[in-house]
């Protein structure tokens, strides 16, 4: 059976996971949350480059 996450990999994902891989990070507050979004990226993705649950983020995103 082939991993679904593997199948959705997409250019800005891999591109994300390099970055954190060469030390880049971004802050987690509202407006880098919006920004990856603005990039393209979903709240999936953008939870799994924070390795946080995705209602995480869209809390984050809803002010909570």
């Amino acid at each position: 059976m082939t991993d679904p996450v593997t199948i959705n990999r997409d250019p800005l994902d891999c591109l994300l996971k390099q970055s954190f891989a060469q030390g880049v990070s971004w802050p987690i507050d509202r407006a880098s949350l919006r920004a990856l979004l603005h990039m393209g990226l979903t709240v999936v993705q953008v939870a799994r480059y924070f390795s946080i649950d995705p209602v995480e983020v869209q809390a984050l995103l809803n002010g909570h």
